[in-house]
């Protein structure tokens, strides 16, 4: 199910460990077409975002970035998509 429109997915660095209990709902990689353009770091990295939301996940763990140079100009990454899990109050 979708996510509101304020949806504000975590973001988890390549560094970054994802919670135990987590559930894996996509994979998804941002990359060049050779005519790409409006695809720096802000832009991909909201796409990815708005992705999450669509699909009612909670978190995005980047897995692989490559930023702009003389190659590409476009940030180029490939991220794990999560459901995270809920944390129960202490009873």
């Amino acid at each position: 199910m979708p996510r509101p429109h304020y949806c504000n997915p975590t973001m988890f660095g390549t560094e970054d460990v994802v919670p135990a209990g987590a559930l894996l709902m996509a994979e998804m990689g941002l990359g060049e077409t050779g005519f790409s353009k409006d695809c720096d770091v802000g832009r991909n990295k909201q796409r990815l975002r708005t992705y999450a939301c669509r699909i009612g996940a909670d978190a995005v763990k980047i897995v692989k970035e490559q930023y702009p140079d003389l190659i590409s100009t476009c940030y180029r990454v490939r991220a794990k998509i999560y459901k995270l899990p809920v944390e129960q109050p202490p009873s």
